[in-house]
C-alpha cells in the first residue's frame, strides 16, 4: 500500500517550519529540535502503523542540526520527500537521509549568511536607517514588511521546491553561477544604498585653523563656508609661491576701503604684474 503525503501535509510542514526553526535551540542539538518538530506531522502519516520505526525516524531527526533558515528551508523539504521514498520501499536508507542532512546544512549557512544576513539584511537596515531620521517610524516599519515580505515567501517557495525536486533541487540551487550573479548584484545595489545613506546621514565636520595673507581664517561652525574659503586660499599661497611674489600689487578700486583689493561682493581680485607671471585675475579669495 502506497503512502503518499498530500500537498496540505507538506504545506503544514512547511509553515511549522517557518514559525519554529528556532524555537529551544541549544548549544547541543542547535535546530534539532525544531526539525525533529517540523518533521513530526509527516511522520506519523508515513510511519504511523509502525511504532518502532517512527520512534527510530523521530530520533534521528533529534540530532544536531544547524543552518540558515530562509535558504535551508529547502532541507527539510528534501529530507520529508526522502522519507516518504523511504516508508514506501524506495532504495533510500536511513543513513542516507541523515548524510544528506549533515552534508546540506553547511553549505546552505554559508550561502544563505552570506546572501541574505551578510548582503541583503544590511541593505534594508540602511534604507530603513535613513528614513528614520529624526526618530520617524517609518524606517523600522518599512524594515519589518520588507524583510517578512521577502523571507516569507522565500521560505516556503525553498521548502516546497525541495519536496518537489527532492536531490535536485541541491543541484539548481547550489549552481555556482546563479549564486555568483545573485551575490554581485547584492553587494552593487548595497553599496550603492549605504553610500547614499552615509553622504546625507553622517556628519564629519572638520575643525582647522590657517592663515591667508594678515587674516587668521577660523572654522567658522559651517561646514560648507569652510570648504568654499578652503580652496581660493590655498590656490592663492601656491601662485605666490611659483610667482616668486614678483610685482603683486594690489589694485585700488574699493574706494570705501582704502588699501584693499578690487571688490565683487565678498570677493577680493588679486593682479599679478610680472610678465613671468599669470596673468589677472589669479585667484579669488573671499574676505
Amino acid at each position: 500500500m502506497s503512502k503518499k503525503l498530500d500537498r496540505k501535509d507538506v504545506k503544514n510542514a512547511a509553515w511549522t517550519w517557518m514559525f519554529f526553526h528556532h524555537c529551544a535551540q541549544n548549544f547541543e542539538r542547535m535546530q534539532g529540535l525544531a526539525f525533529c518538530h517540523t518533521m513530526s506531522k509527516p511522520l506519523e502519516k508515513l510511519y504511523g502503523d509502525n511504532p518502532e520505526e517512527l520512534k527510530a525516524a523521530l530520533t534521528r531527526h533529534m540530532q544536531f542540526f544547524n543552518t540558515e533558515p530562509q535558504l535551508g528551508s529547502v532541507i527539510p523539504g528534501i529530507t520529508i520527500a526522502l522519507e516518504e521514498a523511504r516508508a514506501n520501499g524506495g532504495e533510500v536508507d536511513a543513513e542516507l537521509i541523515m548524510g544528506t542532512k549533515n552534508a546540506l546544512m553547511g553549505p546552505f549557512a554559508g550561502i544563505g549568511d552570506s546572501i541574505l544576513m551578510g548582503t541583503y539584511s544590511p541593505i534594508l537596515l540602511s534604507i530603513a536607517i535613513g528614513l528614520s531620521a529624526g526618530g520617524s517610524p517609518i524606517g523600522a516599519i518599512f524594515f519589518v514588511i520588507a524583510w517578512l515580505g521577502t523571507v516569507i515567501p522565500l521560505k516556503y517557495f525553498m521548502f516546497m521546491k525541495g519536496y518537489d525536486l527532492g536531490m535536485d533541487a541541491v543541484k539548481l540551487l547550489m549552481n555556482k553561477e546563479i549564486k555568483d550573479k545573485i551575490t554581485t548584484a547584492l553587494t552593487m545595489v548595497g553599496l550603492i544604498v549605504i553610500g547614499g545613506v552615509a553622504s546625507t546621514t553622517v556628519a564629519a565636520p572638520i575643525k582647522f585653523v590657517f592663515t591667508a595673507g594678515r587674516n587668521d581664517r577660523f572654522d567658522s561652525g559651517n561646514p560648507e563656508q569652510d570648504h568654499a574659503d578652503f580652496g581660493p586660499d590655498v590656490g592663492h599661497r601656491g601662485l605666490l609661491a611659483a610667482g616668486g611674489q614678483k610685482g603683486l600689487e594690489r589694485q585700488q578700486a574699493d574706494s570705501g576701503h582704502p588699501g584693499s583689493g578690487r571688490r565683487h561682493g565678498s570677493v577680493r581680485h588679486y593682479v599679478i604684474h610680472d610678465s613671468q607671471a599669470l596673468t589677472a585675475p589669479v585667484c579669488f579669495i573671499r574676505k
